[in-house]
């Protein structure tokens, strides 16, 4: 019995010893390095690198040399001491923790490339920053995109630095519409960067442009049914804007519509029916000029009416008419009456008869 007593008295003296230590032995406590308020941070235990936090067990008595590494501005320990690197004499179980500035850093870019856009760097954590997308020629800004998200279109802007921020000011290519037509008809040939058009033509440009624009002039067309060949004709006065450069250069910006202002003319084609008068009063008008029309005496004809664009006109003559649209005027004209007159003798012929204070043996027959 005694034996088994003495047995476990030992036991549980060596799981005593086991547990607290040798009682006179070297003691050993933990020092704890962490960082606020991130974790994760660099640092130097001994000059061997680590990352917080860290812990480890020394003797008692060890010095320890412990630096913040991090990127982080280091700022104090917890115990106020604003050494870094710092020496720590492990006489007991410590915990220090490093109270570190956090900035965050702000990229920014635009897309496309090329435009000088603002308000990048590192800032303090929470702090504003403010970004500036600038002009860039060709572009017009359309939004942020922050961390992948469309963050809105106000320029510039103010964001909170609570966390590193990729931005990037996205453009749109400045396409504006350039309209070249003309007044008061459409349908005439125009350039624009020397390309050939019917007006109206619209096309779209970058911002900034210079694009050279121009009318024909003179420029003719077939206008009418009444009237062969060409019988339509303009020429440039000047554009909308009072410009009478013609070609010229514009700088487009925005949206603009330019107008041709042309003089019109309508051609009067003139003739006869029968052919053989000569018709006056033919030719070039201004639109709603006035032409006189006189249809000559023809022999053996008589003046009879106007035909105008396939309408009868009257018989006025001379005739004054509006030249409001290509003219096509027929002189109509009608022969005279023929009636044949005879003088004879009895009761004999080939005596002198006088027709007109002219001789003539009979019989003789003539036509009046």
């Amino acid at each position: 019995m005694k034996r088994k007593l003495l047995f476990f008295a030992s036991v549980a003296a060596l799981l005593m010893l086991l547990l607290t230590g040798c009682p006179n032995g070297p003691k050993s406590f933990t020092l704890t390095i962490t960082t606020s308020p991130d974790t994760g941070l660099q640092i130097t235990i001994n000059f061997v690198n680590q990352q917080t936090p860290f812990s480890q067990k020394y003797a008692e008595g060890t010095n320890v040399n412990v630096q913040v590494t991090s990127p982080q501005d280091f700022q104090q320990w917890n115990d106020s001491n604003n050494n870094n690197p710092r020496d720590f004499t492990v006489n007991g179980n410590f915990s220090y923790t490093a109270q570190m500035n956090v900035q965050y850093k702000v990229d920014v870019s635009s897309n496309p490339v090329g435009a000088a856009v603002t308000g990048g760097g590192w800032y303090n954590k929470d702090t504003n920053a403010t970004l500036t997308a600038p002009a860039m020629a060709g572009y017009i800004f359309d939004h942020w995109v922050i961390n992948g998200v469309n963050a809105g279109n106000t320029n510039p802007m103010i964001v909170q630095v609570n966390e590193p921020k990729n931005v990037v000011a996205h453009y749109i290519s400045a396409q504006f519409t350039l309209t070249v037509t003309t007044t008061p008809d459409t349908g005439l040939v125009i350039r624009i960067a020397g390309v050939q058009y019917n007006s109206p033509k619209t096309v779209s440009v970058s911002e900034g442009s210079v694009v050279q624009i121009s009318v024909d002039t003179p420029q003719e067309r077939d206008g009418s049914a009444f009237v062969v060949g060409n019988d339509t004709r303009y020429t440039f006065q000047q554009w909308n804007d009072a410009s009478n450069t013609n070609p010229r250069n514009v700088t487009v910006n925005g949206n603009v519509t330019y107008t041709a202002q042309m003089n019109v003319q309508y051609k009067v084609d003139v003739s006869s029916n029968p052919v053989g008068a000569a018709v006056t009063g033919g030719g070039w008008y201004n639109k709603n000029a006035n032409a006189t029309l006189t249809a000559p005496a023809m022999a053996g004809y008589t003046f009879s009416h106007w035909v105008i664009n396939g309408v009868n006109a009257g018989n006025t003559n001379p005739l004054i008419v509006q030249v409001n649209e290509p003219k096509n005027v027929v002189a109509q004209y009608n022969a005279d009456v023929q009636y044949t007159l005879t003088v004879t003798t009895l009761p004999d012929i080939a005596l002198d008869v006088r027709i007109d204070g002219t001789t003539y043996p009979s019989p003789k027959s003539m036509v009046v």
